[in-house]
């Protein structure tokens, strides 16, 4: 949908009111033009459409992100992708990096989210858990392969702030993995081990790997079969 912005213009008049009411129009135009500026054009607000547009340009980083490549991608096509203007683009980001960096954000907020939920759900059993939520974290990225795509590939190597953002978001699966271990090993069902960075970073690693070779491979196994490689990886490591 184009946006089309539509100039309206007064009519003159031979004669002009006396200025009292000339004043009293004024101030009726204002308050007028204010409630519009709050209520906004068709019922929406602007602040509900400054929001339905950034989420439009969300939606378009992953469509050309994901499936042009990052460097491939230029805010032109990017805004056409989104019905925005290029002014309606730098209202909201910088430059493209930030589009990425948001995008990537998001896609790293919805998966973890997916994991939590079927990590709470597995109960204490570290196999079960384990499976679960390695398949919910395959599952929610390859749900759409551009995400997956975003994630392991397009993230890296954009910029020392990209790399930043990434190590944040595998600090987080780490974290997890660390809540996860924690009371286990404290009740001896699982080696405490896990709780070490190293072994947390190295299984975190390993799924962004795994992963991202399956989704660059020519021949695919099935997901269900790699999600269980993995998941046994993790309980050899738990178990020590």
């Amino acid at each position: 949908m184009n946006l089309k912005i539509t100039h309206f213009t007064l009519n003159g008049h031979s004669s002009l009111p006396p200025f009292s009411a000339r004043a009293n129009d004024a101030d009726a135009a204002n308050a007028g033009s204010q409630t519009k500026s709050r209520r906004g054009y068709a019922g929406i607000t602007s602040g509900a459409r400054d929001a339905q547009r950034r989420e439009r340009l969300i939606h378009a980083g992953i469509e050309r992100f994901g499936a042009e490549g990052y460097a491939a991608s230029t805010i032109e096509s990017l805004c056409t992708a989104a019905q925005v203007s290029t002014r309606d683009f730098y209202s909201y980001f910088a430059a493209k990096e930030d589009l990425l960096l948001s995008v990537y954000d998001r896609i790293i907020e919805e998966t973890l989210t997916a994991v939590d939920a079927a990590v709470a759900t597995a109960g204490d059993d570290p196999a079960a858990a384990s499976l679960a939520g390695l398949h919910a974290f395959a599952a929610e990225l390859v749900r759409d392969e551009r995400r997956a795509r975003i994630n392991f590939i397009e993230i890296v190597g954009v910029s020392a702030r990209a790399e930043l953002r990434r190590r944040r978001a595998i600090r987080s699966f780490v974290d997890r993995i660390r809540r996860f271990a924690e009371p286990l090993a404290a009740a001896g069902v699982i080696d405490g081990g896990i709780i070490t960075d190293v072994r947390g970073v190295g299984l975190a690693g390993a799924v962004h790997e795994v992963l991202t070779d399956w989704l660059l491979g020519d021949e695919r196994p099935p997901l269900d079969d790699v999600v269980g490689e993995l998941a046994a990886l993790f309980v050899s490591a738990m178990r020590g």
